[in-house]
C-alpha cells in the first residue's frame, strides 16, 4: 500500500514539474517555433524580440518581429512587424493544432528595394515558389517550422502598413516612395484545411495578400513599370501556393479596376515589367549553346566591341558614346576630339 502511495505521489509531483516547466519555457517555445516557422517560410533570417503566451487569457503577444533582408541588399529589413496580438483557445495550446480565434497585426513596416532585374522582394517570393513546388515540403515544414505545431485561424485583420518602394534602382530617399495601407482583412485563411496548416505555409499565404494591398494603394502614385514586375511576381508565386492563397489575393485586391489581371495574368508568359526591362538593358543573353553572348541595350551604347581589323586580327571598338566622348584618329594625323570635344573644345 505504501508502495502504492509512493508511486502515485511521484507520478503527481513528475507532472507538477512537468506544468511547471511548460509554463516556464512556453514563451520561449513560442518565440523559437515562430522564428523558425517565418525563416523556413522565406528564406531569410526572421527574429521575434518577445513572445508572451497567456496561458490564462489565451493569448499570445508578437513584439517586433523581423523579417530580414536577402544577401547583397541593404535596406533596414525586407518586413518588421511592430505588434502581433493573437487569441487561442486555451486547451488547443496542448495539442497538434492550435486554433487562434483573433489574430491582429499592426504596424508594419515593408522595404521594395530595387536592383537591376531583381528586388529583395523578388528574391524572397522566388524562395516561396521553390518551396511550394517542393515534393519534400509538409515533412521538412514540420521539422523546422514549430515543431509540427498547427494552426487554424479564420480572419486576419492587418493594420498600418507602410511600405518604402524604391522606383529607381539606386537607392536613397530621393528614389523611394512611401505608400500607407490603413486595413487588410482577410477570411478564411486556413478554411481549406480542417487539421490546420504549419506557421511555414501561413507566413507565406499572408505576405502576397500584403503586397496586394500595396499595390492597389500605390497605383497612380508608383510607376506602372515598378508595379507590373511587383504584381506579376506577386501572380506567379500565388498561383504556386494555391487555390487558397489565390483567395486571399482576390480579397485584397478586388474593386481595384483590373489589378487582379495584372497580378493572375502579367505573369504568365514570364514578363514582368521593370524586371524584364531592366534585363534587357543590362543582362547578357544566352547564345546558341547555352554560353553568354550578346549584352542588352546598354550593352551596345556603353560596352566596347570586337572588330576585325585589316589583317583579320581582333580589335575593340567603342559602342556608341565613344564616338561621341572618345578622341578619334585621321588617317595619318594626331587624334582628335570626339563629338563632344569638338563642342567644348572650339
Amino acid at each position: 500500500m505504501r508502495k502504492l502511495i509512493r508511486s502515485a505521489v511521484v507520478l503527481v509531483l513528475a507532472i507538477v514539474a512537468a506544468g511547471i516547466a511548460f509554463w516556464y519555457y512556453v514563451d520561449v517555445i513560442a518565440k523559437t517555433g515562430i522564428e523558425k516557422g517565418a525563416t523556413y517560410a522565406l528564406g531569410v533570417p526572421t527574429t521575434v524580440h518577445k513572445a508572451d503566451v497567456g496561458l490564462w487569457g489565451g493569448t499570445l503577444l508578437i513584439e517586433n518581429l523581423t523579417v530580414g533582408n536577402p544577401e547583397g541588399f541593404k535596406t533596414p529589413h525586407l518586413l518588421a512587424v511592430k505588434r502581433s496580438d493573437l487569441g487561442v483557445v486555451t486547451n488547443t495550446l496542448f495539442g497538434d493544432t492550435i486554433e487562434v480565434n483573433r489574430f491582429e497585426l499592426d504596424g508594419l513596416d515593408l522595404h521594395i528595394e530595387q536592383k537591376p532585374g531583381t528586388s529583395n522582394v523578388s528574391t524572397v517570393l522566388d524562395h516561396i515558389k521553390a518551396k511550394a513546388g517542393d515534393p519534400s515540403e509538409p515533412g521538412e515544414a514540420e521539422e523546422e517550422g514549430a515543431g509540427g505545431k498547427k494552426v487554424k485561424v479564420d480572419r486576419i485583420v492587418v493594420r498600418n502598413v507602410t511600405a518604402h518602394v524604391q522606383v529607381l534602382p539606386i537607392g536613397g530617399d530621393a528614389t523611394t516612395l512611401n505608400i500607407e495601407v490603413p486595413e487588410i482583412i482577410l477570411e478564411d485563411v486556413t478554411s481549406d484545411n480542417a487539421e490546420g496548416i504549419a506557421v511555414a505555409e501561413l507566413t507565406r499565404r499572408i505576405l502576397p495578400a500584403i503586397l496586394t494591398a500595396v499595390i492597389k494603394k500605390g497605383r497612380g502614385t508608383i510607376p506602372d513599370m515598378d508595379l507590373d514586375r511587383l504584381a506579376a511576381d506577386v501572380g506567379e508565386t500565388t498561383r504556386a501556393l494555391g487555390e487558397q492563397a489565390r483567395g486571399l489575393v482576390e480579397q485584397v485586391g478586388k474593386d481595384a479596376g483590373g489589378l487582379l489581371d495584372k497580378v493572375f495574368k502579367g505573369g504568365e508568359e514570364g514578363k514582368g515589367g521593370l524586371g524584364d526591362t531592366l534585363k534587357d538593358v543590362f543582362e547578357k543573353k544566352d547564345g546558341k549553346g547555352g554560353e553568354k553572348e550578346g549584352g542588352g541595350l546598354l550593352e551596345g551604347i556603353l560596352k566596347p566591341k570586337e572588330q576585325e581589323g585589316e589583317g583579320g586580327e581582333k580589335k575593340e571598338g567603342g559602342g556608341l558614346l565613344e564616338g561621341i566622348l572618345k578622341p578619334k584618329e585621321k588617317q595619318g594625323e594626331e587624334k582628335e576630339g570626339g563629338l563632344l570635344d569638338g563642342i567644348l573644345n572650339k
